[in-house]
């Protein structure tokens, strides 16, 4: 026999060389494939070897993952009762995160009544993900002793064979159990790196290709091979600001000595590498391993931090790791891994982590999508899942810190400055600015956070600044998960500040969580012919089912401009957003000529209603708003940004009425000189904006400028007038309120009333300067619809002045911007949404599933919300779907479902028998009344119509409960599939994954998992040599006898030490071959019989409750 036909094997060994047992690959392998993680057999357990009261007991564990007694007979009841299990080891179903769980193996064998007394208290209930650790065995010196953790049991499991092939079985078995997944949706973490296409093999084959450059300002590291102190290279950090990594302790900020800034040019290579070169001569700084990096570790840092919007953070966040189970790799030196590579001077530097800054917005996009194309994906799923049932988490929510109340006692002097740090992992994330207040500080600050993982805490801290211009804490809170999507939390709450030293509390603090949106979403080849159908459907079809939900028609109105929003951003990544805005307006003006046509009915006046249009808040007006103020950001800051930053900084009243000016002291000539000034100040400043505005129409966005040219047209056909002029005054002024609603209301003046809302400001409006602001917003509301300040408002009546000397510009300006007639005016504005952009040349299926660009769209995510808005509509139930748990009952096993294999096309995975079934619903409408021959008559249009609108709907029903079923799947323990015990592969899979520390505690790393195990773990199975393991006292246990000092075998204790050495490595492949098949005639007729009789349940019982017709999936 040559050496390669060796069996591998691991020799396990005790004190004497001749007491050794050997696991080898093969015996592991038949072991798995014949049991698939059963076992029966007679062994010895207890829970505390040191009693030295070991029983002796037939054991099984069944097909469900249970480990339980297996009783034959009369023989082994005699010798055993229930008595005997400790009560603390047992699982007894009463604690809540044991619930719903799958019944146990009905053929255990188990046929007598006593038998199924004793088995419904199992010894573990559930194997799935336990913890494996080997301890030296005295009685069988050879066979060692499992140790078997679970995270419900209060004590451990020992268990101990008489037999090697006993060992043997029950080792292959517990491996089977702990490889799988524990209960809760999130305990399914794997982490995937993007996969490398063809093409990009051949392109690693030769060096690397350059992917993206870009000019940053870095913040990181400073590097000692080159010269980056020369002045016109380095940008030295002097203030505080412009020190942006802050940590939760001063002793982490004290390991930033060496960071400092630095200008680089970024280069982006095809193998996920990015070099920083010197400008001056292209040298090499060091370069960024991004392929080492989580998505959640690639950031957009906020505007809080540097007062800007295009920086981006990366780094490895080491409590971030360690809260997914990760271990930190570059805190191993033995590990060669690095984040900062190719510079030796940092090889050590415990900081792995940088801010890039980019030139612009739009570049920050690129990047942002570019290094998540190469970086580690996040994702929930189940062992050997196709890619296509891969969920991701979308963790987006809003918080606000309104103020504090803060006890005398607590330090807090009247000359300090107070400011809220938010922090997760360690890292502070935003900060609010600095007030100057002792025990009532006001901040008002809101910040959004898009996360692609639960957070296990966020913690807001109150830090002082002093006058050496340090900081230190003076209190926090910490805001948890369950919190956040806690609906309590969406009103203003007021929670505990705790001391930073100690725990006693001093005082309160105000928050708001404003919007939580925790979501699941599927992988992108999911939705391929949804969005087909979304380009292809009349849009005015979804904006009727939209405009019947009641959820959204009594929304509040955050509620209504987040469906706005999902809605608009769903349309955007299509393309289809004037479409969708065309589809909106028609519908509000249909609703306005109703109410039009009642009021004319009952000879009233309908100016009323003209003068009011499109003055409310509706799922149009919100669209719209957000459109504009999204695509024409950058244009506000640079047509009006320079005037109001000059406002806020002047700090000026400019008050008209006499009754708000203090004049005590002061005679009634004196308060008539200041108003004048104040007038005169006041008309310099509108007359500014109002220029600002008018000479750059022809920089506003095309965007913008065609919905107001489509939104006039409407206006003109409403009106009666066709033709290119305004045929009466009553129809232009419909006009301007129409133009006016949109442009001036919702667009120029929200930003001037507000300017620190939308970041053209850094600090809050003081009293002087929002007063003003004020006065600017009312005035030029007025001057868009050209009305005049009547005696109401006497103090105002000499600005109507300013009304009509600038009348006929205003009719200029509403005739260009809604181009009716040609704009001739310069360009004088350099916007960047001229600029060309990059094509990103990465992996196009990986880009698929990132933000879309521009604006960083995540279509997948708002496509899901939007088939969970319209079904809710459909069904006419609340929308919370996630709290509906589907019975165990008739469940199918995990990939008998055809759906959870890869397919475009959700319409072929469950065959003619479902598809029929949802046909059904649409066969059995009435005609209302509408004989064959006028169905004939557009009969093409409407069957075309008729088609796009049912494989809409089914595209969405599908997708919809296929997203359903996989959360539920996913929340339940794991158990194996079909496809695990019919894959040869599987076992040998296993076998590779399997690790073991020098405490004999047993790894399992996770499948195609992109992290590798702990750097001081060792193979188990090794291919064709052998990996020897020699067993020494690493977890000796001892009686209580043994315990005792003058025992004699304490004089041995500790006297040999663990070795191994390890001589060659596993090579099996990564992957498990699995055969798609399809779906069979059985497996569709018999989904297709649950699914009409779970539904015609569901069904029965909605008519009964609230006879609305709808159809939705659920298991009974």
């Amino acid at each position: 026999m040559s050496t390669s036909d060796i069996p591998p094997k691991t020799k396990l060994t005790v004190s004497s060389p001749n007491k050794q047992l050997d696991l080898t690959l093969e015996q592991f392998k038949m072991a798995t494939t014949t049991l698939n993680g059963t076992f029966e057999a007679e062994v010895e357990w207890c829970s505390d070897p040191s009693l030295d009261d070991w029983k002796q007991h037939f054991l099984q564990i069944t097909k469900t993952g249970s480990l339980i007694h297996k009783v034959d007979g009369q023989t082994m009841l005699n010798s055993f009762s229930i008595q005997n299990i400790p009560s603390t080891l047992v699982d007894d179903g009463n604690n809540p995160n044991t619930a719903n769980k799958l019944p146990y193996d009905s053929t255990n064998n188990d046929t007598s009544e006593n038998n199924a007394i004793i088995n419904v208290h199992p010894i573990i209930k559930h194997l799935q993900g336990c913890q494996i650790q080997l301890i030296d065995n005295d009685k069988y010196a050879s066979i060692p002793i499992i140790k078997v953790i679970t995270s419900l049991n209060k004590f451990p499991i020992y268990i101990r064979t008489k037999r090697e092939s006993t060992f043997q079985e029950l080792f292959a078995s517990l491996i089977w159990w702990s490889a799988l997944k524990k209960k809760g949706i999130f305990e399914k973490l794997e982490l995937i790196k993007p996969k490398i296409t063809e093409n990009d093999k051949k392109t690693h084959r030769k060096e690397p290709t350059n992917l993206l450059v870009c000019q940053f300002n870095v913040f990181g590291p400073i590097s000692r091979k080159t010269n980056l102190r020369d002045d016109r290279y380095n940008i030295i950090p002097d203030t505080n600001q412009n020190f942006p990594l802050q940590y939760d302790t001063d002793i982490d900020n004290d390991k930033l000595d060496n960071f400092g800034w630095f200008k680089a040019m970024g280069v982006l290579k095809s193998n996920g590498t990015l070099d920083l070169l010197l400008k001056s001569d292209g040298s090499l700084i060091y370069s960024l391993d991004v392929s080492i990096l989580l998505r959640s570790e690639i950031r957009i840092l906020d505007r809080s931090i540097l007062h800007s919007d295009s920086c981006l953070f990366l780094g490895i966040i080491p409590k971030l790791r360690e809260s997914l189970g990760i271990p930190v790799e570059y805190n191993d030196n033995n590990n060669k891994q690095q984040f900062i590579i190719n510079d030796m001077t940092l090889a050590n530097q415990q900081r792995q982590e940088v801010i890039l800054k980019c030139p612009l917005r739009v570049d920050l996009e690129d990047w942002f999508v570019a290094l998540n194309s190469f970086a580690i994906a996040e994702t929930l799923s189940l062992t050997n899942m196709d890619n296509s049932n891969r969920l991701r988490v979308a963790n987006h929510f809003s918080i606000s810190v309104l103020e504090a109340n803060i006890k005398i006692d607590a330090n807090v002097t009247s000359d300090v400055s107070l400011s809220c740090h938010f922090s997760m992992w360690d890292h502070v994330w935003m900060m609010t600015p600095e007030v100057r207040s002792s025990q009532n500080p006001f901040w008002r600050e809101e910040y959004d956070l898009n996360e692609d993982i639960t957070i296990n805490s966020l913690k807001i801290t109150i830090k002082k600044r002093h006058a050496n211009n340090k900081q230190s804490p003076v209190g926090y809170v910490e805001i948890t998960q369950d919190m956040i999507n806690n609906p309590e939390y969406a009103k203003e709450i007021r929670l505990p500040l705790h001391s930073s030293i100690g725990v006693k509390e001093i005082g309160t603090i105000c928050i708001r969580i404003a919007s939580s949106d925790l979501n699941f979403v599927l992988p992108q080849v999911n939705f391929v012919k949804f969005e087909q159908s979304l380009l292809k459907i009349d849009l005015s079809k979804i904006v009727k089912m939209v405009y019947n939900n009641p959820s959204v028609r009594t929304a509040t109105d955050n509620k209504l401009s987040h469906t706005a929003k999902i809605f608009l951003e769903v349309f955007q990544s299509l393309n289809r957003q004037h479409s969708w805005f065309q589809a909106l307006v028609n519908q509000e003006l249909l609703m306005i000529d109703s109410s039009i046509t009642k009021t004319v009915a009952r000879n009233a006046s309908s100016a009323h209603i003209f003068n009011s249009i499109f003055r409310g808040n509706s799922l149009l007006t919100k669209s719209m708003e957000l459109y504009f103020l999204k695509v024409g950001a950058e244009y506000l800051d640079k047509s009006i940004g320079q005037i109001l930053r000059k406002i806020t900084k002047e700090n000026k009243l400019c008050e008209l009425d006499p009754q708000r000016i203090n004049s005590k002291s002061k005679n009634e000539s004196e308060t008539e000189k200041i108003i004048e000034e104040n007038y005169q100040q006041l008309v310099f400043y509108i007359k500014k904006i109002w220029k600002g505005i008018y000479m750059s129409s022809n920089d506003l966005p095309l965007a913008i400028k065609s919905e107001l040219k489509s939104m006039r047209k409407k206006i003109e056909i409403m009106n009666g007038n066709t033709k290119n002029d305004a045929s009466s005054d009553e129809q232009y002024q419909t006009i301007l309120n129409c133009i006016s609603s949109f442009l001036f209301l919702r667009f120029f003046c929200p930003v001037i009333l507000n300017p620190k809302l939308f970041y053209f400001v850094a600090d809050h409006l003081t009293e002087n300067s929002r007063r003003t602001l004020t006065l600017i917003s009312k005035i030029l509301l007025k001057f868009s619809t050209l009305s005049y300040f009547g005696q109401q408002e006497p103090h105002l009546m000499k600005i109507n002045e300013f009304i009509s000397s600038n009348r006929e510009k205003l009719f200029d300006y509403i005739d260009k911007v809604t181009e009716k007639k040609l704009d001739f005016s310069p360009k004088h504005l350099k916007l960047n949404e001229r600029l060309t952009r990059p094509k990103l040349l990465m992996n196009k299926e990986i880009l698929k599933n990132l933000p879309a660009i521009p604006y960083l769209i995540d279509s997948c995510l708002r496509e899901s919300q939007l088939i969970e808005i319209l079904m809710t509509t459909k069904s006419g139930v609340d929308g919370n779907n996630s709290n509906r748990r589907c019975s165990d009952e008739h469940l199918p096993e995990i990939g008998e479902l055809e759906f959870e294999k890869l397919t475009e096309n959700n319409t072929e995975i469950f065959g003619n028998d479902l598809m029929q079934y949802l046909e059904e619903e649409d066969d059995n409408e009435p005609d209302n009344g509408v004989d064959g021959n006028k169905r004939q008559t557009n009969s093409s249009s409407r069957k075309e119509t008729s088609v796009i609108v049912r494989d809409f709907d089914r595209e969405a029903s599908l997708l919809f409960n296929k997203l359903e079923r996989l959360k539920n799947l996913l929340s339940d323990y794991e158990y194996p599939s079909d496809t695990l015990f019919e894959s040869k592969r599987y076992s040998e899979l296993l076998a590779k994954r399997i690790y073991f520390s020098e405490t004999k505690e047993l790894y399992i790393s996770d499948d195609k998992s992109a992290v590798s195990p702990p750097t001081n773990m060792t193979r188990l199975y090794t291919s064709s040599n052998e990996t020897r393991i020699r067993f020494f006292n690493n977890e000796r246990i001892l009686t209580r006898s043994q315990q005792s000092p003058i025992h004699p075998s304490n004089k041995n204790l500790n006297r040999n030490s663990y070795q191994f050495e390890k001589k060659s490595n596993y090579d099996a492949e990564n992957t498990v071959d699995t055969q798609n098949k399809g779906l069979s005639r059985l497996t569709s007729i018999k989904l297709s019989k649950m699914i009409r009789k779970t539904t015609e349940v569901t069904n029965a019982n909605v008519e009964n409750s609230n006879n609305k017709k709808g159809w939705w999936f659920t298991r009974k």
